[in-house]
């Protein structure tokens, strides 16, 4: 053989073979689903089983898609209150007969819940899920698809509701030593329920592509077509929608604020060890079940301040852009708070801090500086100017000469931390000079914040990890649009516009990924679900960089892009009893924004930084 034709067999086999396992992998894995229904059909079954659900026997046609076969069966489930009432599944052989079956069912079930709620799956494919132990958990699509289990010819299925209500989409941790990093489903909890359905371990699984459809909340008979938990048609993104937004999230908020010290909370989520638990007044119901009604335990031991402090901006800036006196209470009510866990041994000359014993991170009393100045800035209220004024004197003592600062505190020392750096303090504190500074006009605020900023958008940048990326630099960006017109720098506009331009590839539009319901928010892979807290506070950081950027005359179109796409994700997973029929109670769960599409816990710092971009964006861009 010659050097030549070796090399040309060479270049065939290293063509060919990637070439033949991607086409024999894609083969494998790719489904090949039946013809979905008709809308005609998809709203005739709707109409069937609601009036089952009520007792009213509703004839079922003979013709059309009634007629037709499915490769798998018809799936029928009633869910309120986080619980599912009734189920049926049965083979679509043809999906007339096993519609039939599944409605007398469902009129033999007398005294189901008004308000429950009816979803229909069809399967319309499966295919095999090959044996790869560490990677199974991603080749489902989470929230989507349901997970099937064979045993001796029986097949049983678990739907994406079920995953949602026991679980199962978010207990894959591929590093043990990241926690907070979820990726796929938890397939171990998935085949021991499998088991138990089947009577043995499942001899073979299958992922299994669905239609899928849910009544509607307001009119029964309306049909919504569903994607992984929610609704599937976006909402509009109008002046609008977008103040609704705001307003739900303020008055989630609200209701998560504890005023009275002897109010029972469910206990839900983790640390739970009783069913309820009492807690401060004045604190917020910090992380909140969707389909459980409940919470995680907290104390004051065991709270998160700067987050606190966050929502409690959150709360007076809606009131000073809204007047909707509600929102000014409520943020009066969450500053009492802070002001008592300033009352310790967390002082020094001069000042004083916010902590939780004789240990303070400068994020907490920053961000209960924000929320100060922004109610006296919303109200001219003078009753917390004292304790305001007390925290910028700490926010004075934290920095250096430079300009950046000091991240924490210890009160028995009497001594700062020197060493220890967390992300977005410097920027909540500069933030909250500038604030400091609005509100009460000392000079030496404004020189705090400016020297601040110009260390976060200069000195900082020149370390080598920002000269290929930026941080979380949300705070940062709010600090300079505080700063204008006082202070005026192109160095402020110009690091927060290519800010934008970083973040902005990093978000999802139209036509860049196959999961509409990633559309507006931030991530880097469609294999880990994003979450939705970067869609609020980025577009605070965006509105902040719009106003700036638009007072220097430069052009704002992809900014105010960015943000209505942001806003649209953020209107879409905003929880409402329409797209909330997982919810066990969707009353009090409405205006809640979830962690991500497969994770339906609320962290109020979710719902605050949601709703600080909402309302900001609609008085900048709206209004």
């Amino acid at each position: 053989m010659t050097w030549k034709k070796y090399q040309l067999y060479l270049i065939i086999a290293f063509v060919c073979v990637p070439a033949l396992a991607f086409l024999t992998g894609f083969l494998v894995a790719k489904q090949w689903p039946a013809k979905e229904p008709t809308s005609t059909s998809k709203d005739h079954l709707i109409r069937i089983f609601v009036d089952a659900k009520s007792g009213t026997k509703t004839e079922i046609p003979e013709t059309g898609d009634f007629k037709r076969s499915f490769p798998g069966p018809l799936f029928v489930t009633v869910i309120h209150g986080g619980q599912i009432h009734f189920r049926c599944d049965e083979k679509a052989s043809p999906l007339g007969k096993a519609a039939q079956i599944c409605r007398d069912k469902l009129l033999a079930m007398p005294g189901l819940p008004k308000q429950a709620r009816v979803r229909i799956d069809l399967e319309l494919s499966r295919v095999k899920i090959p044996e790869i132990k560490h990677l199974r958990r991603l080749l489902i699509l989470p929230g989507i698809e349901a997970l099937a289990g064979e045993y001796k010819g029986e097949v049983k299925y678990i739907l994406p509701d079920e995953m949602y209500l026991h679980g199962f989409l978010t207990g894959g941790t591929p590093l043990k030593f990241i926690k907070d990093l979820r990726i796929g489903i938890d397939f171990n909890k998935m085949e021991n329920e499998l088991y138990e359905r089947l009577g043995g371990w499942p001899q073979q699984l299958y992922r299994v592509k669905l239609m899928s459809i849910v009544n509607g909340y307001s009119n029964p008979y309306t049909r919504h077509e569903v994607l992984r938990g929610n609704l599937k048609d976006a909402p509009l993104v109008t002046a609008d929608t977008v103040y609704k937004a705001a307003i739900a999230g303020g008055d989630y908020m609200l209701r998560s604020l504890i005023k009275d010290s002897k109010r029972n909370v469910p206990c839900r989520g983790l640390y739970c060890r009783i069913n309820s638990f009492r807690t401060a007044k004045g604190q917020f119901v910090y992380n909140y079940w969707l389909t459980k009604d409940g919470a995680d335990w907290q104390s004051i031991q065991f709270y998160n301040l700067p987050r606190h402090a966050g929502t409690t901006y959150a709360l007076a800036n809606l009131y000073r852009i809204t007047k909707i006196k509600r929102f000014g209470d409520g943020a009066k009510e969450a500053i009492a708070y802070l002001n008592k866990m300033a009352q310790g041994s967390c002082k020094g000359p001069g000042f004083r801090c916010v902590a939780v014993g004789t240990k303070a991170s400068l994020g907490s009393s920053a961000l209960a500086l924000v929320a100060i100045t922004e109610y006296v800035l919303a109200t001219n209220d003078s009753t917390y100017d004292e304790f305001g004024k007390s925290l910028a004197e700490f926010m004075l003592y934290m920095q250096r000469s430079d300009g950046s600062f000091k991240h924490h505190f210890d009160a028995k020392l009497q001594k700062p931390d020197e060493v220890t750096v967390d992300m977005y303090y410097s920027g909540e504190a500069s933030l909250a000079l500038a604030k400091a500074y609005n509100a009460w006009k000392d000079p030496r605020y404004l020189k705090a914040a400016e020297k601040g900023v110009d260390w976060l958008t200069g000195k900082q940048m020149k370390q080598l990890p920002f000269r290929f990326g930026f941080g979380e630099e949300h705070w940062t960006c709010q600090a300079a649009g505080e700063l204008h017109p006082h202070v005026k720098k192109a160095q402020y506009v110009n690091f927060c516009i290519n800010f934008a331009r970083y973040i902005g590839r990093q978000q999802w539009r139209d036509g860049e990924t196959a999961f509409n319901d990633y559309i507006g928010t931030y991530g880097f892979s469609p294999v880990i679900p994003a979450h939705s807290n970067g869609a609020g506070s980025r577009t605070e950081a965006n509105v902040s960089t719009f106003e700036l950027a638009k007072a220097f005359g430069k052009d704002t179109s992809e900014i105010r892009t960015q943000i209505k796409y942001a806003l649209g994700h953020i209107i879409r997973v905003q929880r409402n009893p329409e797209n909330c029929w997982l919810c066990a109670n969707p009353e009090y769960a409405t205006g809640a924004v979830p962690t991500s599409p497969v994770q339906l816990d609320t962290r109020i710092d979710t719902v605050q930084h949601t709703t600080s971009g909402l309302i900001r964006a609609w008085a900048s861009i709206y209004k």
